[in-house]
């Protein structure tokens, strides 16, 4: 497999925050890194591969109190990270939106 490494891309951020407290997310996108992996034979494609290696991105957010808002700047770790392909006729070569759930990662092309 032809291995092509270090792939950033800008991509939405769709996140769901799991803690105590009035929080808003300021960050609409997010800088990502990616790898793709191509297995070629004599007769064309056998498959393609798409990782996210181990990363840590900050986002910023809002967290609303009775007296003044506070922003907050949060660091999380990207590992074990699921990638799906968005459901349309068109198919990207590029993550459009990164996701965040229940504690989950999910890369979306």
């Amino acid at each position: 497999m032809t291995k092509l490494n270090n792939f950033t891309t800008k991509v939405a951020l769709d996140m769901m925050l799991d803690i105590e407290g009035n929080y808003n997310i300021d960050t609409a996108n997010v800088e990502i890194n990616w790898d793709l992996g191509i297995d070629s034979r004599s007769w064309g494609l056998k498959d393609i591969g798409i990782s996210v290696p181990e990363q840590t991105i900050t986002v910023f957010v809002t967290k609303w109190t009775d007296d003044v808002d506070e922003e907050v700047e949060m660091s999380f770790d990207l590992k074990d990270v699921t990638i799906e392909r968005m459901e349309s006729e068109f198919f990207s070569l590029a993550p459009q939106s990164l996701e965040f759930y229940k504690g989950k990662w999910k890369l979306v092309f």
